[in-house]
């Protein structure tokens, strides 16, 4: 898939045992998360390589955030090169 500079991070997760993936996606804002999530990129996915494709849409909890130390990540600007 193609670049998208409005993520800002993409964390992946696979259980090799199951073959069961998941992503989470740190977004510029809740707008362009909204946009992703109803986007042709998903709908794509959904068509492809994965069928049963599951989106939850959640609010940066920002007081817990800092706690593990992702203040740096909340503050950084969009990369250019984040892909999904």
């Amino acid at each position: 898939m193609r670049s998208h500079t409005y993520i800002v991070a993409k964390i992946w997760g696979l259980d090799e045992t199951t073959g069961e993936g998941t992503s989470v996606y740190l977004f510029r804002d809740a707008d362009l998360a909204k946009a992703f999530a109803c986007g042709p990129q998903i709908e794509a996915l959904r068509s492809g390589p994965a069928t049963d494709v599951a989106i939850r849409l959640a609010p940066i909890e920002e007081d817990l955030s800092r706690i593990t130390h992702a203040a740096p990540a909340l503050a950084a600007p969009a990369s250019p090169t984040a892909s999904s």
